[in-house]
Formats: structure tokens, sequence, C-alpha cells
């Protein structure tokens, strides 16, 4: 996708962006007031009221400047704020029509511009303006806890501001807040004049906020409410930039032809001839002919109805998370874990009453049979004897563990024989790579339909990018379908026992679950519920079971506490984030902030925050 943008910008008669007027001498905003939603899936929904006094005459309106994107941690990713649902309106009156466009495209600092008003309509002294829109990738997470620590107002104001309010709606109210003021830099630590939690709303107030300065707010949210609390992160766009140093050939109208033609065709080639599974003819989907029937093989044709299963495979919970989907990831290391903790091998509690740290104590070691479990105990209590404790929620204290589960859960599902050719594990956070085979394919395709393209200067960019856009497309779909890798007949007959019980535990309604008098249905598939990213669901049921009696209202004897304190997507979270390796430590030097904003990574609690460190900010004026 960088060769794309590299086009873009390299395009001969790419749209400049004019700046617009500044704002007049003595411009002020009477009341700036924001209030932000915190959604459930990781998006802020926004409304800010702005009302502006303008100074000087005929003027049309205002702007607004809002980051979109700008340095993260260190100078190697920049964080990404994606805007959605933007609407503009007026309560007194003035134009409220609008016109976007993106200030410093291709550089680390990038700010999407709301043009408000009309080049025919002047307004009145005093407006108010009412913007609304959704953020993605305004979200933190440090492990411990969840946070929205955000520039409320932005610091390139062309205006005073007599008086800012924020306030900020979060999944399960706010936690602790936090809120600096003036000039953005380290040094900014002044708190602003009010920070205070009222029925869970976090609320934020200043008052006379000079050029130049600003608010920044951080709420602390509770983890494991918020699905996805990580910002958006991508490439340094200076580094990106040196990718657009060198001008590709112009491929003509011919060539993008050839390309929306061939590409297609010979990626769907290499996936019939690598990407389908095998089957057994002939048996219903899941079912294992017996050893030594010969029962025919053939490569799987068209969709297959998956029958539902009523109760999991006989495999272990980590193997059934690799054969799912090819890879070993987080969730496979945390469910093998709490698989442990539900046999008796090791049980998990709380390190202090409000802690998100949680203890893990070796109980009965000899309960961990495959080789994984082994290894897992053996790199978490480094061989020591029953009732050794480890410590876990710290990002990165499980990571030795998890790898340690994954070679282990690898070598099993080799000699399983699941697989045709073990699929590359993929760890969290890399991107995979397209197979070589494939990439060869391509390029030899781009090779050909290049001899055909000199004569194309004339035609711009758009040939180029016609002929490229199939090419890139086919390999990310390839790529994906190819990630899990091709599965022998026992692995798909495996795959498909799985899937069933995921099916059941997806569909099933609380007054339909069969279990045992006494039988602690709950811990039984909570490790299955893990891997297939139904952990919510599951507590939500267990719970309706509880409220009818069906299941008794205590923890799990792997867990201290009763079940209406016991919190299995914060424990969830919790592990998740202590089997997430440490991420690099960052290089000293300058921020690379534009205008003093830029997002430093960290959090507003603890010692860290101060006015300017938090995502997005921005500006505005008049014209």
């Amino acid at each position: 996708m960088l060769l794309l943008g590299a086009l873009l910008v390299l395009a001969p008669g790419a749209p400049q962006l004019a700046p617009l007027a500044h704002a007049a001498p003595g411009d002020s905003i009477s009341e700036f007031d924001i209030s932000y939603t915190v959604n459930t899936d990781g998006s802020v929904s926004a409304t800010e009221t702005i009302t502006y006094n303008f100074a000087g005459s005929n003027r049309h309106g205002i702007y607004r400047q809002l980051v979109s994107r700008e340095p993260y941690g260190n100078d190697e990713q920049d964080a990404v704020y994606d805007y959605s649902d933007i609407r503009v309106s007026s309560p007194t009156g003035a134009s409220a029509n609008y016109t976007t466009s993106t200030l410093g495209e291709g550089s680390r600092n990038e700010k999407l511009q709301l043009q408000i008003g009309s080049q025919n309509q002047t307004v009145d002294s005093t407006e108010t303006y009412v913007i609304n829109y959704k953020v993605t990738g305004a979200m933190r997470t440090s492990g411990d806890y969840d946070e929205f620590y955000w520039d409320a107002t932005g610091f390139d104001w062309d205006a005073t501001i007599d008086n800012a309010t924020v306030k900020v709606e979060v999944p399960g109210g706010a936690q602790e807040v936090s809120c600096f003021t003036g000039p953005p830099g380290r040094n900014q630590t002044t708190e602003c004049t009010s920070k205070t939690i009222t029925d869970q709303v976090a609320e934020f107030s200043q008052s006379d906020i000079a050029d130049g300065s600003g608010l920044t707010v951080g709420v602390k949210i509770t983890p494991g409410l918020v699905a996805n609390p990580n910002p958006i992160l991508v490439q340094n766009a200076d580094q990106a930039a040196q990718d657009k140093q060198t001008r590709n050939t112009i491929i003509g109208a011919g060539a993008a032809g050839l390309s929306a033609i061939f590409a297609p065709l010979l990626g769907w080639l290499y996936w019939r001839r690598r990407g389908r599974d095998e089957r057994f003819v002939g048996v219903p989907p899941g079912t294992i002919p017996p050893a030594g029937s010969n029962a025919p093989v053939a490569l799987q044709q068209g969709k297959v109805t998956i029958p539902v299963a009523f109760s999991p495979p006989r495999i272990p919970v980590g193997e059934a998370g690799m054969v799912k989907d090819g890879v070993v990831d987080i969730a496979d290391t945390t469910a093998t874990l709490i698989d442990l903790a539900t046999r008796g091998a090791l049980t998990l509690s709380p390190e202090g009453e409000s802690s998100k740290v949680y203890v893990a104590t070796l109980r009965d070691p000899s309960v961990a049979t495959a080789p994984h479990e082994v290894a897992m105990l053996n790199e978490l209590f480094e061989g020591r004897p029953p009732g050794a404790v480890a410590s876990l929620g710290d990002r990165g204290t499980l990571t030795d563990a998890h790898d340690a589960t994954t070679r282990e859960l690898r070598k099993q599902v080799r000699a399983q024989g699941w697989f045709t050719q073990m699929p590359k594990n993929i760890a969290v956070g890399k991107k995979s790579r397209v197979p070589g085979g494939l990439f060869g394919i391509l390029i030899m395709a781009w090779v050909v339909m290049g001899n055909a393209v000199v004569w194309s200067v004339i035609g711009g960019i758009w040939p180029l990018l016609l002929a490229v856009i199939p090419i890139v497309i086919t390999m990310l779909v390839v790529r994906r379908k190819l990630r899990r890798g091709q599965r022998t007949a026992v692995g798909r007959a495996v795959t498909d026992q799985v899937e069933g019980f995921r099916i059941y535990l997806a569909t099933a309604e609380a007054d339909q679950l069969k279990f045992e008098e006494g039988e602690d249905i709950f811990s039984k598939y909570l490790p299955w519920a893990i891997i297939f990213g139904l952990t919510e669901r599951w507590a939500k049921l267990c719970g309706e079971l509880i409220a009818a009696g069906r299941i008794p209202n205590v923890a799990p004897g792997w867990y201290y506490g009763d079940f209406t304190t016991f919190n299995i997507l914060a424990l969830n979270s919790t592990l998740s984030t202590a089997a997430t390796p440490m991420p690099a430590p960052s290089a000293g030097g300058g921020s690379g902030w534009s205008s003093g904003a830029g997002f430093g990574g960290g959090s507003s609690f603890g010692g860290g925050g101060f006015s300017g460190g938090g995502g997005g900010g921005g500006g505005g004026g008049s014209w």
C-alpha cells in the first residue's frame, strides 16, 4: 500500500491546499463545551459546541482542525485517528455548510480541516457552531487499565478561549480523572481549574486559555469493557516518504486491463492448488474413518455445512486453537492457562482487593500431561515445587510461557498430521507474508505487462493505479486465505468438530444448556469460549444460569472470591496483556511535535501526564 501512497503523492497536477486567511486579531471563544462518549467498540463520539466571537467584519465562518496523524512514542511509528459521521449545525442560524481537506498530507503531522460557512454569506459578531463526529484510534491501554487521554481543545487556535468544559462518558463509569492546561510540553503539568466525577461521568473545566495553550484530559476505564482500546499505529511517515523518491513507470490502459483479468485469475488458480483443505469422501463433516479403512480423500468442493457439536472434541484446547486458524495466538495461551487452573494445576487470585494484577499459585503440576502444558508450567514457575507463586498482569510476564507453549503446540500438531505443511506462526502485531510462489507468479505477470506500457506517459498516473490495484487486492486476499494453512483430511475433520462446538457456544441460550447437577459448567467450557472469542457471551449465559438457580453463586475452585466479584473479562484482559511482549524502548531526543502537538504513547496517570501529552488536538480560527 506504500506504493499506492507514493504514486498519489508523485502524481503530476495533484491539488495543493491553499491556506485559509488567518483569524482577525482579537477573535475569542466565549464558551467551548465538548462532550465525549467512549463506545464499547473503542470508537469515541464527540460533540463540540463553540460560541465564537468574530473581532473583524466580513467574516464567513470558522474552520476547525482535528489532528489525524501524529508521532507516537518514538521515531518508529505514527498514531492515526480516523474521523467519520461528521455533522455541523448552528443554533444561531450561521451557515453550517462545510468542506473538508487534509493539511500536511504525507507528513507525520496531518490535520483534518473543516471549513465551515459560506463564501456568499457573512456572519454576525457572535455565532454558535455544533460539530459532531466519531473518531477511531483515540483509546490507549496500559494493561492494568484502559484510558481516554486526549488533547480536547487543541493548541493551535487563532483565538483565546474564555471558558472550556469537557464531559466524558465511558463504559462502566469513570474510575479516575486527570487534566492539564497550558502550552504543550512535558514540563507543563499544571492541572485544570476543575476535575470531578459526577454520576460516573468525568467533568473538567478551565477558564482563560490563551493562544497556544489548551486543555488535556485523562479518564481511567476498567479493563475489559472496551473491545479495542489500542491506538492505530502505522509506519513513520518520514520513513515512508523515502519510498516515494523513485517515480514508477506509468502503466497504459492495456496493461491495466491485463492486470484486472490475470492477477485475480492467477491468485484463484494458486489458491485452488494450495488453499483448499482435504476431506474424507462420503462421510459426514467431523467424522474420522477407522484406521486402515483407506477412505478416499479429495480437495474440498464448495461450501460445507458443519453440524452443531454439543461437546468439545477430545483434544487440548490449545491444539483446538491452532487447528482452527493455523496459528498459536495469545488467546490460545490464555485458554491453556485457564484450562490448567480448572483442572487443578494452579489457582488464580487478585493481588489485593482492587488490583488488576493476579497471582498464580502452583498446586498440582502432575495435572499437566500434554507437552505444551508442561512447558507452560515450567516457564511460569521455573521448575519450583507446589506452592510456588508467579505474578501475572504486567505486560510481558507471560511472554516466555507463551513462546514455550507455541513451540510445543506446533510440534504436537505437526505430529498429529493435521496440516499438509505447517503454516508459519504469525505473532500478534506482525504482518504475514505473501507465499513466495504466488508472489513470483504475480511479479512475472507484472513484467510481461510492463512491456506494453512505455507509451503511456501521456496517460498520467491512473493507468498505473488501475494495474496495481488488482495485484495488491489479489495478494492481500490470497494471503489471508492461506494464512491458516492447508489441512489434511484428518485435520479438516478435527477442525469441523471444533467449529461445531463453536457454533453451539455462539448460538445456545441459557435454557438450552445441558449439564449434570453439581457440574461446574462455567469452568468446563470457559477455555473454549476464550479461543472462540466468546468470553463475554459465556459469562453472560452463566450469569443467567445463576439467576435461574441452576448453578450456585460461588466462584470456581481455582479462583479466590465469590461469583459476583469474579470479572472474567478483566481476568482475560489481564492475562492477554501479560502474554503480550514488552514494546521496544523508545529512543531519546525530541518529540517531533508540530506546534507542540504529538502523543508520547504514555499515560496521564502515575505522574506521567502533561499538557499536550494526549492524542488528538488541533485548533481553528475564522475566515
